[in-house]
């Protein structure tokens, strides 16, 4: 049939073998006392309103070492801005700690905006599949209506997930549990357009499922990308949440999450003692995260927590490579079901 096993060296920034960029510094804060989640937020967002260069970068906002206290959420919501300290080990003579207040939940730092969304797309550009058949590791297919792309475009290829379809696969396999409904499990592929002849379209990474439209009739279209953050990242500091012991939860849920972001990035980024994840992606595609550790969660132990690096809903090629792991339940899960590919741990470990 043709199913091969997919080429998934495109997950990571810009689709893979490409050094993550070195973007200047534009602004350089220290340490103040107290509080000090108004100072960074307001470096933060000073370098967000620069204008860009011709890469899409903003800037970096360069914290000196030292303990930064915070009592409330860091945000980089706007494309090219970066937050760098100045390393992640545990001296801050050296290196950058944010010490997070036990009362802040929820994302220490969310990169990104809550409102992308790949299920909304633009007017009029909505087609069908021509090829019959697509097998794993297909990257091109004929289109009904050719003449809505153009090389470059942006592309949800979205499988739906069919009476006829569950029932050739099982329904799920799922044995004395209810088998799987129509239309909770489709797939989600987001894609650009690398090149086009005639009617068929060539998309930058492959699929990871067959497609058979006898079963089901897969739709195409380009996604509203008002909401999208490119270009931005974290790197270079320390996430140390403060916590009322090693079983306890009323603390942040999360280090550092990705939400409706493209090609992004954390590198050299230590976050300790959270509950669910030290970092996570969710509505984003081609996130490289690297050289970065996710240690010693507080929790319970029990389901839903302890993911320390978490790939969750509509993810699409990240990378996580030479990242370290502690005491988590799932150290490195892809838990995004069925809208969630193209992931990659590469020469990684967990230990406890």
């Amino acid at each position: 049939e043709n199913n091969r096993i997919p080429d998934y060296s495109h997950a990571g920034y810009r689709g893979g073998g490409v050094d993550l960029p070195n973007v200047p510094v534009k602004i350089e804060i220290g340490p103040i006392e107290g509080d000090n989640r108004a100072h960074i937020q307001n470096a933060i967002n000073t370098v967000s309103k620069m204008r860009m260069d011709s890469n899409g970068h903003r800037g970096a906002v360069l914290l000196k070492p030292g303990k930064y206290w915070i009592n409330g959420n860091l945000f980089i919501r706007e494309s090219g801005v970066v937050l760098r300290g100045s390393g992640d080990d545990e001296n801050a003579s050296g290196n950058t700690i944010l010490m997070v207040s036990q009362s802040v939940t929820g994302d220490v730092l969310q990169i990104g905006d809550d409102r992308a969304a790949w299920f909304n797309r633009e007017r009029n550009t909505l087609t069908t599949l021509k090829t019959p058949y697509l097998p794993v590791g297909a990257r091109s297919f004929e289109v009904q209506d050719p003449e809505i792309f153009e090389v470059g475009d942006n592309i949800i290829l979205r499988l739906i997930s069919t009476p006829q379809w569950l029932e050739s696969v099982n329904g799920g396999g799922t044995e004395s549990d209810p088998s799987w409904e129509p239309g909770f499990l489709d797939m989600f592929y987001n894609r650009t357009v690398v090149s086009k002849q005639d009617s068929t379209i060539t998309m930058d990474a492959p699929i990871y499922n067959h497609v058979d439209t006898t079963l089901s009739t897969p739709i195409v279209y380009k996604p509203l990308r008002n909401f999208i953050v490119t270009e931005s990242g974290v790197e270079n500091l320390r996430i140390e949440i403060q916590t009322g012991g090693e079983l306890t939860e009323n603390h942040a849920e999360n280090g550092v999450v990705f939400r409706g972001v493209e090609n992004a990035w954390a590198r050299d980024v230590s976050v300790l003692h959270f509950v669910i994840s030290g970092f996570s992606t969710h509505t984003s595609k081609n996130v490289t995260i690297k050289d970065s550790r996710a240690l010693e969660p507080h929790s319970k132990i029990e389901a839903g927590k302890r993911y320390n690096f978490n790939v969750d809903l509509f993810s699409s090629q990240i990378l996580f490579t030479n990242v370290r792991s502690s005491a988590g339940r799932r150290d490195f899960v892809s838990n995004g079901t069925s809208v969630t590919s193209g992931i990659v741990f590469h020469n990684s470990s967990s230990f406890g």
